[in-house]
């Protein structure tokens, strides 16, 4: 648009006002043309302005750092001391069940009903199976390892543990019944009061069988092991090992054992806990203390006898596993343990950030307030969004907030260091230089912050509640963060520069000559200041007091203050260009800027630069201007092959797995669940028929309540019930026993067809076995009932375990339950479950459409312990929970990228790339073999942050540069941003590498994850990003979305002849454009401002050749100066 809207004013970021408003003022204030660059402090005596924050800072910054300081301190404190990490090793309804499913919602009225009634009645101590307590042992071997003397070795250890002290107050006891007692091997000689625990279920119990009267009694108390060959005939019999055989032998053996190969690499025992323990009424009374104490044995076992036995014995492995109360505190064990590792990896960010900045100092406040980011955040969560819950995936963003915040320190030291090479009125002020590192690395960390707060927000719009709430934490400590690098940390680069800087020894332990400058007319709080030294990188030797003898710092011109000189192919140009025609006089310096070459197109002087940007600049920069075909095709083969491999990800089926394959909890879970076959013993989900229940209320909860002491330890809500629910007509009842027996029938999933248990089966059964009639009739049904529950086996089966509920005397609910083939524990996708759940769902549309009144309310769902339905829904809201995340995080960040950059080539062009990490990440998932479950979930969504910011930061600093031509960018860019982006990758692959050495396996992806990640954003950052944007990326006004609004602007809304005049005037003269016929522009300010743009070439295609660039000089100051003649009465110039 060649229009007076054209012109662009000399503006840093319009982001933060106060940061980043435009930096001078009086008569060099005026609009200025697009192409031309000016002296800032020349003729028109422009002063540059500092912004306030900076003013304030200056005067108090060691003040101002302590309160901060302590503010932070405070905060932090706050939160940590409130925080209740949540460990959900529980029942199978976690805290990533949907709560707006309908699912979720029948299995949680189950659940609150459950909890909600107080059981009075009594069970005999133990005679109940804890269903979450027990200890399995798997052991493992070679082909080689099933012998007699290895089963010795198993009988010696079980019989430790059979004798640790208080198993029989713990274990699960024999029935008092003596009809019962016969069916259990081990229990017939009991009595009713000697408590005798029942046997383990062990293959020992064969092995070492007693010899009663001419029979074998598989009790395991005998001292001699039956014949070998004898006992593998009995045990490989096909009668005997069969899954339906309840006192078989399929549940030890793994599934390679068989009656033609009698040999299993696997063998497995189990020791069951018994309820109620002593002291309590039933199973239900204080439960949650029922299973600590039993928990408690069995860690005790764990460290005392299982432990040693793992490292002494070297003929199998001993793996083991159990309840939720060994899993605990395992998992505690192992964070303590990777706890150190992540200590390890805040060293080594540490160390590194000791080394950039090469101050002790700077490193251990900077890494103070990265770690403080994570409190603070959580104090914010918990007491304003009122977000009390926080898990354990969580305490990945320790490891997130070590890389983002070292990223910060770098970006904004880094502007702080090089504003020393800024024009004198810059570089001699304290004031002015923290006000252009403000302006600078304020704009650059707000967009990469942003971004990367908006990836993680974007967790928010998923259903999954921890999910959602780690976005949210995460995008609190990102913002956290950020507002202490711009507020806190700039006060401490005040107080090193001041005090320490000078006088300490920083980097090294052992002291170092400072190579000191004279400083006559640094200005401190806007007065001149008396001599002092300055530090420069490459100044020489001086005493105290003395002025070196090469005098002031050199400096070259300023990247984004630019002066004219010859752009694009003027680079090319082997001869230098004279200094004095191109770069103006920036106050009484020493020593000019370097003639501009093809190696030093921007006539650098790298006194106040490292070797690092010296190697971007002089080295990586032509390498990618020169390659930059190359680069970008290498970069396309590979999308297109990572978008294959990211095509074919799948949900997670299998349950997810805590611990690294090597671990021995691990080994065990992974034996347990595929390498035995399924039998009688295994625990089998379970589904489950419910009357008398209508649904919940979650009125007064969060979803972020979960797990508080208000909630029980899990979902909150209050449970619905069914004012119509009558079972006592007798169309009823045999409606009731009815929908059992069909159930059982035609459920396509129900395990063998049998009913596990139903209470008005089993009700009828005693009628008729008593030679009563059934149904009974309306007004005796209560009756008859109360009589029946009183039965101490109805107490125990169906009373104490809530499977059915009488308030005064009357029905409340009852229950179903049947097994289904399903294993415990195990987490199923959709695919696997649908089929059973829409049989399910048909059988309890087609009943409640034909049940009698009273009846036809009926709901399916499954145990709290198994939640087999509602896990199958949540494993495909894994998948789809991602792909929205990664959508809306994408959405985010364009979004940002536009806003940020004001550029829609530049917004373009670096969200593509970053697309394009977004999918060589889950490329990568899908190479490594894993499914999309709940850690890779979480960080698909957190990869988008992650990718953003490198190419974000080229993008910003691209937009932001006052260089005219792309390839002037490029060497800018790179020696501006490139040092820095490179050492917040670093850092961050070292906080990662840390992470790829813990035992928790959710910890371990997530180091592979990110370093995945920082890898292809650091290389698509160098080199296909910055490639792109050196092709078609924008220069002068090229993509400018300012320059379209205007336009768009003026269309809509005619501009008056006021408001035209003052564009063309601007506030202290006139400045129009030239347009000539060899696109050459200048301004009015004379010769020593002149802009050389571009000079085009063809080589013979039709237009002029190149001229010498005496002969541009000589045109470009005629047109110059014409047109100051022009101007002079009307802007008194």
């Amino acid at each position: 648009f060649r229009s007076p809207f054209s012109q662009r004013h000399l503006m840093s970021s319009s982001i933060v006002s106060t940061l980043c408003r435009s930096p001078y003022v009086g008569d060099d204030a005026r609009p200025m043309p697009a192409l031309v660059k000016r002296n800032h402090e020349g003729v028109d005596g422009g002063e540059y302005q500092s912004n306030s924050f900076a003013r304030f800072l200056v005067k108090r910054p060691g003040l101002f750092a302590l309160g901060m300081f302590v503010v932070a301190i405070s905060l932090a404190g706050v939160g940590t001391a409130n925080m209740d990490m949540y460990v959900d090793v529980g029942d199978a309804r976690n805290a990533y069940a949907i709560n707006s499913d309908i699912r979720t919602e029948r299995l949680d009225a189950w659940i609150f009903a459950h909890r909600e009634i107080t059981l009075n009645a009594t069970q005999t101590q133990q005679s109940q199976r804890a269903q979450e307590s027990h200890l399995t042992i798997v052991y493992e071997g070679n082909d080689q390892w099933f012998t007699p003397a290895n089963m010795a070795r198993v009988r010696a250890l079980e019989q430790k543990i059979l004798n640790f002290p208080d198993y029989e107050k713990y274990c699960w006891r024999c029935p008092t019944d003596p009809d019962d007692k016969k069916k259990i091997d081990g229990c017939a000689a009991a009595n009713a009061t000697n408590h005798v625990c029942r046997p383990p279920l062990s293959f020992m119990n064969f092995a070492y069988a007693s010899w009663v009267n001419g029979t074998f009694v598989n009790d395991g108390k005998n001292d001699t092991m039956r014949d070998w060959d004898d006992l593998l005939s009995f045990a490989s019999n096909p009668a005997i090992h069969n899954f339906s055989n309840p006192s078989g032998t399929s549940f030890f053996f793994g599934k390679d054992f068989s009656a033609s190969n009698k040999r299993t690499r696997f063998m497995r025992t189990m020791f069951w806990m018994g309820r109620p323990l002593e002291g309590y009424r039933n199973e239900d009374d204080r439960s949650k203390d029922q299973n600590w104490l039993s928990d408690k044995w069995v860690n005790r076992v764990h460290k005392e006898i299982l432990t040693d036995a793992r490292a002494d014995d070297e003929h199998f492995d001993v793996l083991y596993g159990g309840g939720a109360g060994l899993i605990n505190d395992l998992i505690i064990d192992l964070l303590f343990a990777d706890g150190a590792l992540a200590g390890l990896a805040a060293i080594s960010v540490f160390f590194y950030i000791s080394f950039h900045t090469q101050s002790w100092f700077l490193s251990s406040l900077g890494m103070f307030h990265i770690l403080m980011s994570f409190p603070i955040a959580y104090f914010i969560n918990r007491f304003i969004f009122q977000i009390i819950y926080v898990d354990t995936i969580s305490t990945f963003l320790i490891f997130i907030i070590m890389g983002i915040g070292a990223d910060d320190i770098f970006v904004f030291y880094d502007a702080w260091r090089q504003s020393y090479s800024q024009e004198p009125q810059i570089a001699n002020s304290e004031v002015n230089r923290l006000s252009y590192t403000l302006r600078r690395a304020a704009s650059a960390m707000l967009t990469t912050s942003a971004t990367t707060t908006g990836a993680f927000a974007a967790s928010a719009v998923t259903e999954l509640m921890p999910t959602r709430g780690f976005g949210i934490l995460a995008s609190m400590m990102v913002l956290v963060n950020y507002s202490l690098v711009i507020t806190y940390f700039p006060g401490v680069v005040l107080l090193h520069d001041r005090y320490i800087k000078h006088k300490w020894c920083n980097w090294r332990f052992c002291c170092q000559p400072r190579r000191l400058v004279s400083e006559s007319t640094v200005e401190k709080d806007g007065e001149a200041a008396p001599p002092q030294q300055r530090d420069v990188d490459n100044g020489a030797d001086v005493e105290k007091g003395r002025e070196s003898s090469r005098g002031p710092p050199s400096r070259g011109p300023s990247l984004h203050r630019q002066d004219s000189f010859a752009a694009d192919e003027a680079s090319k140009l082997d001869a230098p260009i004279p200094d004095d025609d191109v770069h103006a006089r920036y106050g009484p310096v020493t020593e000019t800027a370097a003639p501009i070459t093809r190696q030093n197109p921007l006539g650098i002087k790298f006194d106040a630069y490292g070797r690092v940007e010296t190697f971007l600049y002089k080295r990586f920069a032509p390498f990618v201007l020169e390659w930059r075909g190359v680069l970008i095709v290498i970069a396309l083969m590979n999308l297109a092959m990572m978008i294959g491999f990211a095509s074919q990800l799948e949900p997670e089926t299998e349950p997810p797995e805590w611990l690294r394959g090597s671990h021995f909890f691990q080994r065990w879970d992974n034996a347990m669940f595929h390498e035995f076959p399924t039998s009688t013993d295994d625990d089998l989900m379970i589904a489950v028929l419910v009357w008398g229940i209508k649904g919940i209320t979650r009125a007064g909860h969060s979803m972020f309540d979960f797990g508080t002491d208000d909630c029980h330890g899990s979902a909150c809500g209050r449970a619905v019930y069914d004012s119509a629910f009558d079972p006592s007509t007798t169309d009823a009842q045999n409606s009731l026993v009815k929908a059992c027996e069909d159930a059982a029938a035609q459920v396509s999933c129900v395990r063998l067809n049998q009913i596990n248990s139903c209470f008005m089966k089993d009700f009828k059964e005693y009628r008729l076995s008593k030679s009563q009639t059934f149904p009974v009739a309306q007004n005796d049904f209560y009756t008859a009932i109360n009589e029946y529950v009183a039965l101490p086996e109805v107490q125990n089966k169906y009373i104490a375990t809530k499977a059915v509920y009488l308030e005064d005397g009357k029905f409340k609910w009852i229950s179903a339950d049947f097994k289904i083939n399903f294993l415990w524990g195990r987490l199923y996708s959709g695919e696997d479950v649908n089929p059973c759940y829409d049989s399910w769902i048909n059988f309890m549309n087609a009943y409640n459409k034909g049940a009698p009144q009273g009846v036809n309310n009926m709901f399916v769902t499954s145990s709290p312990q198994s939640a087999v339905f509602v896990g199958a829904f949540t494993s495909d809201a894994f998948v789809n929970s991602a792909i929205v995340g990664v959508g809306v995080a994408l959405s985010i960040a364009l979004v940002i990228l536009f806003i940020s950059t004001h550029n829609w080539v530049a917004a373009l062009t670096a969200f593509f790339w970053v697309c394009s990490v977004v999918v060589s990440v889950l490329g990568i998932t899908w190479l490594a073999g894993w499914k999309i479950g709940i850690i890779e979930g979480i960080n698909a969504t957190m990869v988008v942050g992650f990718s953003v910011d490198f190419c974000v930061h080229f993008a910003h600093n691209w937009t932001e540069s006052e260089l005219a031509t792309r390839v002037h960018r490029v060497y800018g860019t790179f020696l501006e941003m490139g040092v820095s982006i490179l050492a917040g990758g670093i850092t961050t692959f070292i906080a990662s590498i840390f992470l790829c050495l813990t035992s928790l396996l959710f910890f371990f992806k997530f180091g592979i994850f990110v370093m995945a990640t920082i890898s292809f954003s650091l290389l698509t950052a160098f080199f296909p990003s910055m490639a792109s944007l050196s092709w078609w990326g924008p220069e002068y006004d090229y993509g400018d979305l300012k320059i379209i609004y205007r336009h768009v602007c003026a269309k809509v809304r005619p501009i008056t002849d006021d408001e035209e005049e003052e564009q063309r005037k601007g506030k202290g003269g006139a400045v129009r454009e030239s347009d000539t016929s060899n696109d050459i522009q200048a301004s009015s300010h004379g010769p020593s401002s002149i802009a050389l743009v571009e000079q085009k070439q063809n080589n013979g295609t039709g237009t002029k050749p190149p001229m010498k660039f005496s002969e541009m000089k000589q045109k470009v100051s005629a047109a110059a100066t014409g047109e100051a003649n022009g101007e002079a009465d009307g802007n008194n110039n």
